[in-house]
């Protein structure tokens, strides 16, 4: 599997639209076709839920996902904490720890990782662990 194949780098691209906006799957599927819309519809929360289940619901589904549904979660984690680490300065330290303790979890449950970003993901979880000062 290689994360740098086009489908991969739109549905990147696009991975909230379905939960952060009033676009449709279809209308993803017009513009960008079948295999884009499936790898979003992969990684896409049920929003009528409410958060805590969604996060469960991610931990539990993570070992099911498909390789590049996989490699899009990692990449998507990985920046969310360098995102907290930097910009997200009204959560406080309890929360992004609470955060990156729940992320490693998800990505604990993947079988098959891409190495590279598999590093990337541990090298930024242990920066979140110097820079917030905590254990992981």
């Amino acid at each position: 599997m290689n994360p740098c194949q086009p489908h991969i780098i739109i549905a990147a691209l696009l991975h909230d639209t379905l939960e952060d906006t009033e676009a449709t799957g279809a209308d993803i599927m017009n513009a960008f076709g079948k295999e884009v819309l499936q790898l979003i519809l992969e990684v896409t929360d049920d929003m009528t839920l409410p958060s805590e289940r969604r996060k469960q619901l991610q931990v539990a589904r993570a070992g099911n996902l498909s390789p590049e549904a996989q490699a899009l979660k990692l990449a998507d984690k990985t920046c969310n904490i360098r995102d907290l680490l930097t910009t997200r300065i009204a959560w406080i330290r309890e929360r992004k720890i609470q955060y990156v303790r729940w992320a490693k979890k998800v990505v604990g449950q993947f079988r098959n990782s891409e190495p590279v970003l598999l590093e990337e993901f541990n090298c930024t979880v242990s920066r979140a662990s110097v820079q917030l000062n905590f254990v992981v």
